[in-house]
This record gives structure tokens, sequence and C-alpha cells, in this order.
């Protein structure tokens, strides 16, 4: 698990891009006039730190992205990253996962504790 900043210079067989999807890549920071002024150099540069997660992968790229987020307690739709949109067609597999419906709070904490075990458990062996 990294960061962008900090994959620079790393490469990996299998890479994971996890918030492939605008207001995260790029940052909504980087995109609200409110906080700061909307340049091209903003957005390049977080342009510049997409393209240094592709290139860290030497055999396989999985990007992914959530239609929809929880905020607040209801589902808002989530638009693909811009950076995404802009790979040409040809060389993505789109792959649609349509998984079970939300978990409470509860039982993500449960599950998170059972992870959490099994982890620790692994690392006692």
């Amino acid at each position: 698990l990294s960061t962008l900043h900090g994959s620079k210079g790393l490469e990996f067989d299998l890479v994971y891009l996890v918030g492939c999807e605008e207001g995260l890549l790029p940052h909504s920071r980087t995109l609200d006039s409110k906080v700061t002024e909307v340049e091209p150099q903003h957005i390049e540069e977080e342009r510049r730190l997409f393209y240094v997660g592709v290139t860290r992968a030497k055999e396989r790229l999985v990007l992914l992205r959530s239609r929809a987020r929880m905020m607040r307690g209801k589902p808002v739709p989530r638009t693909p990253s811009r950076f995404v949109l802009e790979i040409p067609a040809e060389l993505v597999d789109e792959i649609e996962v349509r998984g079970e419906a939300a978990v409470s709070q509860e039982a993500a904490a449960v599950r998170g504790a059972e992870l959490l075990a099994m982890l620790d458990s692994l690392g006692k062996a």
C-alpha cells in the first residue's frame, strides 16, 4: 500500500489504483475554485501523479472506481476520473462488478475485527 507520491521510482508486477473518480483523482481541492484558482498547472500536476501510478505497473494495472459513494447516509453518484476517460478505449477492458447491498457499520466493524485477527495470527506464525 502506497501513496502516488511515495511510489515514484518503484515498480510492481500488479498495481491497483483505487478511487479513479472526479474529486479524488484529480482531488476536489484542485477543482474547487473557492479553495484555489483552477488553473491548468494544478490539473497537470494531478495528471502527472496519475501517470506515476499508472507507470508503476510492470505487468498489470487495475483502475478502480465506484459508481456511487455513501455521503451523509445517502448514495451519491460518482463520475469517472477525466484521466481514466482519456485512456484510449482499445487499451481498456472495462468490467462492472455488482456486489452485495450496502453493509451496516456494525457488520463492517465485525468484518474488520475478523480481518485484523487473521492478520495478527499470521504475524505470530
